[in-house]
């Protein structure tokens, strides 16, 4: 694009500018977006109660946009687990403060969430095609009266504490675990990364459709030993399974 349409009040709306002026038009405190500024990889049950959350509090039904300030408000304490697991007899039930504004009854609001449907694929076969189905997720638009998001969001509550719970309790044994490693224990921290495509130094531009382009998995991992001893490997596989035989298969040469 050589230029880009500019339309300014009073003026003629063919007037065109350059891309360097345009450019030197962005206020000095503002950044260009950089790759490094992507969040990947983010849990989906943050995600998705945090959106309802942002949206319960922009339409000025809760007081707090933050979804670990609507766990500490329903609950005793976050350390523990009768409290976070709906047990305890002091909060079990309770429910975090919200006011609802009569004069808005009913009105609709929108929130987006991410979501995994299956979705029917067709592919060429050698006598001729066929249909299978393949897992798609995607970030949704979704619409309700605010009373009831109001209502999602508290049947999700339950369930998003026992989650904020085990991640904490999960990384608290883990860190235990590394620092009382015996001479003869181990402690392997894995995970898949995420499958990259192979590309040629050179290539003809009919390889940029259809599977031309292999995947390969990185199967990622770090060692703890007693002592303080920590080693990072990875390794590099053409097969694209990650299941608990694979993991097996990966871990055989450590």
């Amino acid at each position: 694009m050589e230029h880009l349409h500019m339309k300014f009040v009073g003026e003629n709306p063919r007037h065109k500018i350059s891309r360097a002026q345009f450019c030197k038009l962005r206020p000095f405190w503002i950044d260009r977006p950089k790759v490094s500024d992507r969040e990947t990889c983010l849990c989906r049950t943050h995600e998705n109660f945090g959106s309802k959350v942002k949206t319960l509090h922009q339409v000025g039904i809760i007081s707090t946009p933050s979804a670990p300030d609507m766990v500490a408000m329903a609950v005793c304490d976050q350390k523990k687990m009768d409290c976070m697991y709906g047990q305890c007899p002091h909060c079990k039930g309770k429910a975090f403060p919200y006011s609802l504004d009569p004069s808005t009854k009913n009105n609709v609001v929108g929130w987006k969430e991410w979501v995994t449907r299956s979705t029917t694929m067709t592919r060429k076969t050698k006598d001729g095609t066929e249909e299978y189905d393949m897992k798609v997720t995607a970030l949704e638009k979704k619409f309700a009266t605010a009373e009831k998001l109001l209502d999602f969001t508290r049947d999700s509550l339950p369930n998003f504490c026992v989650h904020i719970y085990n991640i904490g309790h999960q990384y608290d044994r883990m860190n235990k675990l590394k620092q009382s490693l015996a001479d003869e224990e181990a402690f392997i921290h894995i995970d898949y990364s995420e499958n990259y495509s192979c590309t040629y130094y050179k290539e003809v531009k009919e390889i940029q459709f259809g599977g031309s382009h292999q995947q390969v998995t990185l199967h990622t991992g770090v060692l703890y030993l007693s002592g303080g001893r920590v080693e990072s490997f990875a390794f590099l596989s053409s097969s694209l399974q990650h299941d608990a035989v694979a993991t097996w298969a990966h871990l055989e040469p450590v």
